[in-house]
């Protein structure tokens, strides 16, 4: 077992992007087991889609197995209340871009800052 992320653990992964005309892609779900170098979790993958400027869900629940030692994800641990099953993606002022779980939760998910 990892001493970085335990069973039950929420979290959310953007996929670094190395050009901003690639695509946006995230994963959100809960760790169901994890080493100290890669993570099995439950969850959903989002894709932006720049047609409508919205972050699409995946209609079908994934397990996927996240690097957590890859550069090129960054791995948000969400609070333990969070209900990742109920997350979405809101835009905020400046078309900044947030996750939220309809609650209290609330986190920017901006990987290039502001778009102009």
């Amino acid at each position: 077992m990892s001493s970085i992320l335990r069973p039950g653990e929420r979290i959310h992964v953007t996929l670094r992007r190395q050009f901003e005309e690639e695509p946006r892609r995230h994963f959100a779900g809960t760790v169901q087991t994890a080493t100290d170098a890669v993570a099995k979790v439950d969850g959903w993958p989002w894709l932006f889609d720049p047609a409508r400027n919205v972050f699409v869900r995946s209609q079908d629940k994934r397990m996927r197995l996240v690097s957590l030692v890859d550069s090129l994800n960054v791995i948000h641990v969400l609070p333990p209340d969070v209900d990742v099953e109920k997350l979405k993606y809101e835009v905020l002022q400046g078309g900044r871009y947030a996750i939220t779980d309809g609650g209290d939760f609330r986190m920017d998910v901006n990987e290039f800052g502001p778009r102009r």
